[in-house]
């Protein structure tokens, strides 16, 4: 009697302890899902911040790109200014003539005389290929034998300035030249007569 007690008790020992880790088991895998959760998140949390990352890294590029064109557009316009702030204005007849300076000490005392305001100067017709006029005061020369082009802004004998519209050669001093027009039209603004010129920087 006492044998087959406790040959129950034992198998109902064991049976407890079999229940028991099936019941331990079934309570680990209950909280793996709960577990998982915060993982997900992190996960979830990373990969916002990573493309988040990405995005702003694109739009700074985006933007180092958009103000690309805008700083070409602003380095033209100022060497256009400054080309523009370089070159001598002509108004005659109504039409505005733009003047290259030469690169020499005349054409550069003459950009200093204009510096102190325009200067507005009666030239005659003269040889049916120039108007002359005088200038009021001398200017340095750098004299040479040379043949004009239409457009050759001269200085002769060191106090006069004449338009050429034709070709000449003479000891002469190259002050500048105008650009941008033909013989023809050149001959068609300065006319036939006399003409009233004003000198001017272009910059001011």
């Amino acid at each position: 009697m006492s044998g087959r007690c406790l040959a129950g008790d034992a198998r109902g020992t064991s049976q407890l302890r079999g229940l028991s880790r099936w019941a331990a088991l079934a309570a680990a895998l209950a909280l793996v899902p709960a577990l998982m959760l915060p993982l997900s998140g992190c996960a979830e949390s990373q990969h916002g911040q990573s493309a988040d990352a990405e995005q702003q890294a694109s739009s700074a590029q985006e933007a180092s790109v958009a103000a690309e064109p805008d700083q070409a557009t602003q380095a033209d316009d100022a060497s256009s200014e400054s080309e523009e702030a370089d070159m001598i204005l002509i108004q005659v007849n109504g039409a505005e003539l733009m003047m290259q300076p030469a690169d020499n000490a005349s054409a550069e005392a003459f950009v200093e005389l204009l510096g102190a305001g325009p200067l507005t100067l009666e030239l005659a017709e003269y040889g049916g290929f120039e108007k002359v006029g005088s200038l009021g005061q001398s200017l340095p020369a750098n004299d040479e034998r040379i043949t004009t082009e239409p457009g050759d802004v001269i200085l002769y004998q060191g106090s006069q300035i004449t338009l050429q519209y034709g070709t000449n050669s003479w000891s002469y001093t190259r002050l500048g030249r105008i650009e941008g027009r033909s013989a023809d039209e050149l001959r068609e603004i300065l006319g036939a007569g006399d003409v009233t010129a004003t000198f001017s920087l272009a910059g001011s």
